[in-house]
């Protein structure tokens, strides 16, 4: 009877290596250039948005229109400059959020006080069709307020929605301020959200019902004056603005949301930190809006989240910019100031890894994205030369820094395998290669045998070759033949070792494979063991083994007499002999019914040793 046991001591996890860097590019003027908002395009470039106020200068080859204006990169997939627009007026122009649009053009939303002189600030938002040339532009607030839009997203009738807050953050009564507008910019409703002090609208996303959800701070601007806390507050409403419900989060203080999602399993994702806070916490709930689960990441110093979305692979990647260095969740050094941060989690938050990417200055992540290849793009402001990971020299100020990151890797794994080993013949031993998550890419890796106390070719056959894993298999097997004997042995161990995989890393590289020994007790004693002969062989050899007529049995190493007894498996004696040591016995097994027997000598002093016999007929 053969017997597979399959170890336990490798568990197989949705663990990815994590990603490299495949380039970077740093894009700006001679003054403060920042990116806010990036995306891939469907061409597979990048389209990168923020704010300026450079004028033609360094790697910027558009004029400044005023204090501060929107400019918008378009790069390829290698991240090389194709086109860049700068829009703007005699003042100020925030850009902090773009998209790609279903014509192929692009929507820009931020803030301006440039468009009507008797306002603070209003939302700007501009059309751009795919060459960057301006369609239309459309200004949306309130008179002698700040309005501030954070959010801009088009919506699934091919118009759009836009959030933010309008009011100062601080007793200036702001508020949530959600402006929908039809294709050609026309509005269609404005509602404000409010509850009873200050309140910021970071983010919105329209949801699957044709609704949408809104994620900010409840008394917002308060905790500079430590009069009131302030929470994470989200608000559900529908296609025309009506609040269906809303959820504040009171155990917890802080003071910017700044993004929030909604979730494959028809929930909501949100990221919250506070300022000068040395970690920030990302909270998951379900459709209702109550909480799930809830983790807090951060190191020693001051970390700030600024983007997250959730991943193909059903988890999530969060940016961020951190001043620590390696400490409590941050395993990699501080290149210098602040340096970008990300951390890859797997569905219910638990950190898989993550990295750092900076140089010497201080380099803030604001967007990130995964894309088509399955990899990352990063994109924020950085004030480094041309140091740590940062490949281009400063072009002034402040300039835009992506970087494109690989797909994280995933991971192989090799577990071990016991088998019986039998009485004869070859059995397969199969170990179980398994790769952490389905890939897009074919997967390869190389596998051989390796002798521990088992030896091939006595004990099995070596093996060597490569597994290939076409995209979606997760699993292959390598197989070794086990050779079946009945010599009296121990248990025994060999390796199957994988090395040099492609398009995946290796976690567990070597499986265990271990014989198990069925051919009973070799040395049975009752006081000491039966002496060897002069050339270190057993006291008692039996041949042939398997045998079908008679069986010789060589006896040697004994003084005295010897009793020879042939033993069936429930302990039936079916011959008995007594002969001398040194002599040669036979044994006829022909009228013996095929199957398993034990051989049993024994001295005058009690000492006994036991031999596996197999008759075959």
């Amino acid at each position: 009877m053969l017997l597979l046991l399959f170890s336990l001591s490798h568990t197989f996890s949705s663990a990815q290596a994590p990603p490299v860097k495949q380039w970077d590019k740093t894009y700006g003027g001679s003054s403060y250039d920042l990116l806010y908002s990036l995306q891939q395009t469907s061409d597979g470039g990048y389209v990168l948005g923020g704010t300026s106020q450079s004028g033609k200068s360094g790697n910027k080859n558009t004029d400044s229109k005023g204090g501060s204006d929107y400019w918008v990169v378009k790069t390829d997939a290698n991240g090389k400059k194709q086109w860049e627009r700068t829009f703007g007026g005699t003042y100020t122009e925030d850009l902090r959020s773009l998209q790609q649009t279903s014509d192929g053009g692009y929507i820009l939303g931020g803030s301006s006080n440039s468009v009507t002189p008797t306002v603070y600030s209003q939302y700007w938002v501009v059309k751009i069709d795919s060459n960057g040339v301006k369609q239309w532009d459309r200004a949306f607030g309130e008179v002698r307020q700040e309005d501030q839009l954070k959010s801009v997203q088009q919506t699934t009738d091919g118009g759009y929605i836009l959030g933010g807050y309008t009011g100062c953050l601080g007793y200036c009564g702001a508020k949530y301020y959600v402006v929908k507008i039809d294709a050609n910019g026309n509005m269609q409703w404005e509602k404000n959200y409010k509850s009873t002090g200050d309140d910021a609208l970071y983010s919105l996303q329209q949801t699957s019902d044709g609704g949408y959800i809104l994620g900010g701070i409840m008394h917002a601007g308060y905790v500079y004056k430590n009069t009131y806390p302030s929470h994470p507050w989200i608000i559900k409403i529908d296609a025309k603005g009506n609040e269906q419900w809303d959820k504040t989060f009171e155990d917890y203080y802080y003071n910017s949301l700044p993004s929030i999602k909604q979730t494959l399993d028809g929930g909501y994702i949100f990221g919250a930190y506070f300022y000068l806070s040395t970690d920030y916490q990302i909270i998951k709930t379900d459709a209702n809006g109550n909480e799930q689960w809830s983790k807090n990441y951060g190191g020693d110093n001051h970390v700030e989240l600024r983007s997250l979305q959730q991943t193909s692979d059903g988890g999530y990647i969060l940016g961020s910019y951190s001043s620590s260095g390696v400490s409590r969740d941050k395993t990699d050094t501080s290149r210098g100031g602040y340096d970008y941060w990300i951390v890859k989690t797997d569905a219910d938050g638990n950190k898989q890894w993550d990295q750092t990417y900076g140089g010497n200055g201080d380099d803030q992540l604001n967007s990130l994205q995964q894309t088509a290849d399955g990899g990352f793009i990063l994109g924020g402001g950085s004030y480094s030369g041309f140091n740590g990971d940062k490949t281009d020299t400063s072009r002034g100020g402040n300039d835009y820094w992506i970087v494109k990151l690989s797909s994280p890797k995933p991971l192989l794994t090799i577990n071990n395998v016991s088998i019986t080993e039998g009485n004869s013949g070859q059995t397969q031993l199969k170990f179980r290669v398994h790769l952490s998550t389905a890939s897009t890419q074919t997967i390869k890796v190389h596998y051989t045998t390796k002798d521990g106390t088992a030896k091939a070719p006595s004990d099995y056959t070596a093996t060597s070759g490569t597994l290939t894993f076409m995209p979606g298999v997760q699993n292959k097997n390598v197989t070794v033949l086990v050779n079946g004997d009945v010599q009296c042995e121990g248990d025994e161990v060999f390796k199957v070792m994988l090395s040099n995989p492609v398009n995946a890393a290796l976690k567990d590289s070597i499986g265990k494979g271990t014989i198990l020994n069925d051919d009973g007790s070799c040395m049975v004693s009752t006081s000491t063991l039966m002496k060897a002969d002069v050339n270190g062989h057993a006291a008692v050899v039996v041949t042939p083994n398997p045998a079908s007529n008679m069986v010789n049995i060589r006896i040697s190493g004994i003084s005295g007499s010897t009793a020879i007894q042939l033993i069936s498996l429930q302990g039936k004696v079916l011959r008995t002999i007594k002969t001398q040591s040194g002599t040669s016995e036979q044994f006829n097994v022909a009228d013996i019914a095929s199957g398993t027997y034990f051989l049993a000598v024994m001295d005058e002093q009690g000492n006994k040793q036991t031999v596996k016999v197999v008759v075959v007929h």
